[in-house]
């Protein structure tokens, strides 16, 4: 049990009373927003889960046990929407991969009265249409040109045969099954879905420097937002499609041999080269695409409802080492550049809000203030760090108003990633999964075993506390009051 210290309640008042003072970018908006109130905000919050795609392994009663207690944390946590990835492996029967592995997750996100933010992203379709070891960059690839059985670039036309989205511009094979399967999962959770995320960070690069380009990205958006909302009997009518889940991107140069293109504030990347794929830049570049222009002209309106950003702060200066910056340096430095990102945004669709559908920090990270105290852990450190951040993030991004104001902060998220073999270490989670090798009595925050989700979550951090206390819910959790 954990009481909520005195030290926290002055943090609160302190970041507030800056957080009021935070200027807002301007922007041709809607009558700016009343100040948040406990309830409002705890509805514009939600939190990144686990998805079921990663609990493949386990058996069909352990997964549901696995997933009834995140449902039982949610509640805990007071989220009322979560943001779920759909992944479904290329060879797999959608409909039937949707039942057994998502559908008992849904009932009980409904059941607690949970709504989700579907993550549609390249991973709907698993692997992609060929078997090729670059994954993420064949991805890429596959929704851009069509592929041959060899499996090499074909030359002839892109378009997919007997396709049934050719509005737009031309559709692979990739991106036909991509649209179809997207259709059939909204469509199948159209009562727990309220909105869908189309991709998730397409403008970061992979591979070799690769991303999905602004036009084929624009043919994407256009033909789901055609396809699935035009009508009312289109499975998306009544929800938000949320563009991109952009990254800021200024950390690297994009593809070196692409040539450079006109919009003057793309700047110059580490090659020379101007950076098309950075945020600001590829905003430009979306909205100039043939897809979103004929879309408007058809619709008078530009496709998507919402755009989705993911402001971490370590990308947007292009320095992974932070332990120089205070985090008040690292809130100015995303509260300054997502108002660039407004400001963008405002030329082209300027009633758009922003979703920030990722806003996280690793733990891993360390910053000048709050510095580490010497014998303090490098675990208990980062709660420390992550606490903080927590409160700030929050209070300062809804001290904006209109539409600068965030519709919706998604956390990032609920459950860290460990895997020592491959060197990942994402200390992101509010819960932490335990390896079975590890002492399930020993309560340090151990960092050198492999996260493993055949297992229970072995503890909630402090941080927990922390997240519900920030968004103000209407009643406490006994767990975060105690003696």
């Amino acid at each position: 049990m954990r009481r909520l210290t005195s030290t926290f309640v002055a943090l609160v008042a302190c970041v507030a009373t800056i957080g009021a003072t935070q200027t807002a970018p301007s922007a041709a908006a809607p009558a700016p927003a009343a100040a948040a109130t406990p309830e409002s905000l705890v509805k514009s919050t939600g939190l990144a889960i686990l998805s079921p795609h990663h609990l493949r392994a386990l058996s069909v009663a352990d997964r549901d046990a696995a997933m009834s207690r995140m449902v039982d944390d949610l509640r805990l946590f007071r989220v009322q929407t979560v943001r779920l990835e759909f992944a479904i492996r290329s060879d797999e029967d959608v409909a039937a991969t949707l039942e057994t592995l998502y559908r008992p997750l849904l009932s009980k996100l409904a059941a607690a009265n949970i709504k989700v933010i579907a993550l549609l992203d390249f991973s709907l379709v698993e692997s992609g249409v060929i078997n090729d070891p670059y994954r993420k960059r064949t991805y890429v690839d596959q929704f851009e040109v069509e592929w041959c059985d060899n499996p090499v670039i074909c030359h002839g036309s892109p378009l997919a045969p007997n396709t049934s989205y050719a509005r737009y511009g031309p559709v692979t094979t990739f991106m036909d099954k991509w649209l179809s399967r997207a259709l059939i999962t909204i469509g199948t959770f159209r009562d727990s879905i309220t909105a869908v995320e189309i991709l998730n960070e397409a403008n970061k690069t992979v591979g070799q420097g690769y991303y999905l380009p602004p036009d084929v990205c624009g043919r994407l958006v256009a033909k789901l937002h055609y396809y699935c909302k035009v009508n009312e009997t289109a499975p998306c009518y009544g929800k938000t499609l949320i563009t991109v889940g952009m990254h800021p991107a200024t950390d690297d140069p994009g593809e070196a041999e692409l040539a450079p293109i006109p919009p003057s504030n793309c700047k110059a990347g580490q090659t020379g080269m101007l950076q098309r794929n950075n945020d600001t830049c590829y905003i430009d570049l979306l909205y100039r695409s043939p897809a979103y222009t004929q879309f408007r002209e058809q619709h008078a309106r530009y496709p998507g409802d919402a755009f989705g950003y993911h402001p971490y702060p370590w990308a947007i200066n292009g320095d992974y080492d932070t332990s120089d910056n205070t985090l008040d340096d690292l809130l100015d430095l995303m509260l300054g550049r997502y108002a660039e990102v407004r400001a963008k945004l405002n030329e082209w669709d300027p009633g758009k809000y922003i979703w920030l559908t990722e806003a996280g920090f690793d733990g891993t990270y360390q910053v000048a203030d709050p510095a580490p105290a010497p014998g303090v852990s490098r675990a208990d450190y980062s709660q420390v760090v992550q606490e903080q951040f927590i409160i700030k993030l929050h209070h300062r991004f809804f001290a904006l108003t209109g539409t600068a104001r965030p519709y919706m902060l998604v956390y990032y998220r609920y459950h860290d990633y460990i895997n020592v073999a491959e060197g990942h270490l994402n200390i992101y989670g509010l819960v932490v999964h335990r390896s079975r090798d590890d002492d399930p009595h020993d309560s340090h925050d151990d960092w050198d075993h492999s996260t493993d989700f055949t297992q229970p979550p072995d503890y909630k951090r402090d941080v927990v506390c922390t997240y519900i206390e920030v968004r103000r819910p209407p009643s406490r959790p006994p767990y975060c009051l105690g003696t």
